[in-house]
């Protein structure tokens, strides 16, 4: 057995119980069998929508459209992720249970669970590609570079589907145009560095591709919390809202406050006034 399926494992693992930890945490308990449904319906859609879809369909209308110009093609090959993979990822929409139980309280959540999938599936499907192409010369550890970005690229994966979920259901398509604007964006520079654009060598666009995949990464993750909280409040996002026990007052949790185990003493910002609040979390 190739090297690459125990890495494409152990990233798998990793994977699906950190962020599905997550997911488990920002989500109510009667969503959790939902999420898991929509996450076994999305493994397979990586595959299908390299061999179905990408290869027989966009491939063979690119060459046909552009064959006669290489570096045309080329280009135009930077298209093939966004126009198959964010439909991909939407799929389980067509499912009437699906769209029925997807809100603006929940979509969050819902678009890390398809993201997770799809990204788990897409973990295996680029495993083939190198079992397929590189001998079985490396210990699995020394595909360390393949797991870390694995494993960006399903919490990312939930990002932009996170945003084409974001727009309301009767606009979907303009939310999905988004999604796979944020994906093309995020793959260009690897056509850039292919092209060796600006004049730059191997070396100088390497150290461009880490350093634009953090930005990516980073920004993908911010833009998660934007969309799940509206805006980032650190105290919201650890400890959900505070219910102050004189006035009522339901509230977001302050950034800061005095924190001791399962209380911590804030300002209401109603009555204003300081107390000890009984921490929860809330998604």
């Amino acid at each position: 057995m190739h090297q690459i399926y125990i890495a494409s494992a152990v990233t798998t693992i990793f994977t699906f119980f950190l962020a599905g930890a997550f997911i488990r945490w920002r989500s109510h308990p009667e969503d959790r069998e939902f999420l898991l449904k929509i996450l076994l319906i999305e493994l397979p859609m990586a595959f299908i929508a390299f061999y179905l879809i990408r290869m027989p369909v966009i491939d063979n209308l690119f060459r046909m459209m552009f064959g006669s110009d290489q570096n045309l093609y080329l280009f135009m090959k930077n298209f093939y992720a966004p126009l198959t993979e964010e439909p991909a990822k939407i799929f389980p929409l067509v499912f009437p249970f699906v769209r029925k139980r997807i809100t603006k309280e929940n979509f969050v959540v819902a678009a890390m669970a398809l993201g997770l999938g799809f990204g788990i599936g897409e973990i295996w499907l680029l495993g083939k590609f190198i079992a397929e192409s590189t001998t079985d010369a490396m210990p699995w550890y020394h595909y360390a570079g393949f797991m870390n970005e694995r494993f960006m690229v399903c919490i990312v994966h939930g990002g932009m589907t996170a945003f084409v979920l974001s727009r309301p259901k009767n606009s979907l398509l303009l939310g999905l145009l988004g999604g796979m604007f944020l994906h093309f964006a995020g793959n260009f520079p690897i056509y850039l560095s292919a092209i060796k654009f600006a004049g730059l060598g191997k070396e100088s666009w390497l150290v461009i591709l880490q350093v634009w995949v953090a930005l990516f990464f980073m920004g993908m993750l911010i833009l998660l919390v934007w969309l799940s909280l509206g805006s980032f409040k650190v105290g919201k996002f650890f400890y959900g809202n505070s219910v102050c026990p004189e006035c009522g007052l339901e509230y977001p949790a302050p950034s800061f406050a005095v924190n001791w185990v399962t209380k911590r003493y804030e300002k209401c910002p109603g009555c204003k006034k300081w107390h000890w609040v009984k921490t929860r979390k809330k998604a």
